[in-house]
């Protein structure tokens, strides 16, 4: 009634955009000259929030934070061997995203056990590197482990995709510190 009119766009994917809204007579087909003043507009579209439900996880052995770890990562693993484990934030479009979540967190349990956390940290955002976020694991026990990544969002968890990961520990090398040598007596 005033001359104002709202109009909603909504972009699936990140980067510059030309709009042109134009504001045709009663009745025709829009043209260059009915276009409104200014258009068409320039935007820049961000990505959305990250979705733990579309971020991406991998274990690397050997826990260097250099990025991005192939594939899935590792699936058997050692006792004793540091172990990274890096989530890439994604937005729900699959987009690569960076904004709405500071910090994931990782559990490790026993594969058949689902109450007791043998182990958990904190994956931090990497500096330099805003989509991904990793955290330094060093399996204690060997057997068949689940690494189950979440993160907090509007007060509840939200699983990462792929989760809980199924591994394999197997046991460490032996600490020659802790060995003894025994020698038969004899006769």
């Amino acid at each position: 009634r005033d001359g104002t009119y709202v109009i909603t766009y909504v972009a699936s994917r990140p980067g510059l955009v030309r709009l042109q809204i134009s504001m045709p007579e009663e009745g025709s087909l829009p043209t260059a000259p009915d276009a409104i003043s200014g258009s068409p507009f320039t935007l820049r579209i961000d990505a959305g929030s990250i979705d733990p439900s579309f971020c991406k996880v991998a274990l690397k052995v050997g826990g260097e934070m250099d990025i991005p770890p192939s594939g899935s990562g590792s699936k058997s693993l050692s006792a004793g061997i540091v172990t990274g484990v890096f989530v890439q934030g994604f937005d729900s479009e699959g987009n690569q995203a960076r904004a709405g979540i500071d910090r994931f967190l990782a559990r490790v349990r026993r594969a058949n056990d689902t109450t007791v956390v043998l182990q958990a940290l904190t994956l931090s955002r990497l500096p330099g590197n805003p989509t991904w976020f990793a955290g330094v694991w060093t399996p204690s026990q060997s057997g068949a482990m689940s690494v189950d990544v979440v993160a907090r969002k509007v007060g509840q968890e939200v699983r990462v995709q792929g989760c809980p990961l199924l591994v394999d520990i197997l046991p460490g090398s032996p600490d020659a510190s802790k060995c003894q040598l025994i020698m038969p007596s004899a006769p």
